[in-house]
């Protein structure tokens, strides 16, 4: 079965229209503590978003400028993480679209969406070219990255865009949960840029990527590197998550201490 093309070669830096739901809904609070906006608020309207691409990070994530109406792309664009997944429901914002009602387009971006499913599927290999075992891998020595916390909701989110193992297998699952866990971290590290001086910001963009090769590596090696753990959140009155992150020691760089907290 063909492959899907990529979001890239479907629809390279068109202007897009997608479901607000891509965005993270999670509130912000800033240094003093008074509440911000989440992405999702400032970068939506009557639940859609406008997008359009910025860079491709690597094979299945993107960079991209977010905004409520496609005239604001230009000047007051936020940047948003969004995964190959995520932009299947991403349609070129045309003459096809203008005119229809918000509700009209959710449907037609749902629609299309489920069109592009199908078409990503593919055979499973060959048994001879199986992916090893974790026991059949040698395993690399890890060091201690920090940790972030993330809400209920936003976790949920993300192993929701995964889209679950289905193949009974032990090991397929746990790259699963590694990889859901990952993504929350990636989208909790760049909610905050939008707010971040140029210093900060390209601290986050630096922390990102060095995720985004953590993301690589663990679908590779199948070694788990995110350990989560709950706990109630006072502040908030919601369960929340505490995800420490431990890297391979060839991937850590001077530029990026190791540190308590992310």
């Amino acid at each position: 079965m063909t492959q899907q093309r990529t979001f890239l070669r479907r629809l390279g830096h068109w202007v897009c229209v997608a479901p607000a739901t891509l965005l993270c809904g999670d509130s912000l609070v800033n240094e003093d503590k008074t509440p911000l906006a989440s992405l999702r608020e400032d970068a939506s309207r009557d639940g859609l978003c406008y997008l359009q691409l910025v860079r491709v990070v690597s094979d299945d994530l993107y960079l991209a400028r977010v905004a409520p109406s496609p005239d604001e792309l230009s000047a007051d664009a936020l940047t948003a993480f969004l995964t190959e997944e995520q932009l299947r429901f991403a349609f070129p914002w045309d003459c096809r679209l203008h005119g229809k009602s918000p509700s009209r387009i959710l449907t037609l971006l749902c629609g299309h969406a489920a069109r592009l499913l199908p078409a990503r599927q593919t055979l499973p290999p060959p048994a001879q070219e199986a992916l090893p075992t974790e026991t059949e891998i040698e395993e690399e020595e890890l060091v201690t990255l920090g940790h972030v916390v993330v809400s209920q909701a936003c976790l949920a989110s993300h192993f929701g865009q995964q889209g679950a193992a289905k193949t009974g297998n032990t090991n397929d699952a746990r790259v699963h949960v590694q990889q859901s866990l990952l993504l929350a971290v990636l989208h909790t590290l760049t909610s905050p840029m939008r707010h971040a001086s140029e210093a900060h910001k390209t601290l986050l963009e630096a922390r990102c990527t060095l995720i985004d090769k953590v993301r690589q590596w663990q679908k590779q090696t199948r070694q788990r590197v995110v350990n989560a753990v709950p706990f109630f959140d006072a502040q908030t009155h919601h369960l929340s998550w505490q995800l420490s992150l431990v890297i391979p020691q060839f991937l850590v760089g001077s530029s990026l201490p190791v540190s308590s907290s992310l």
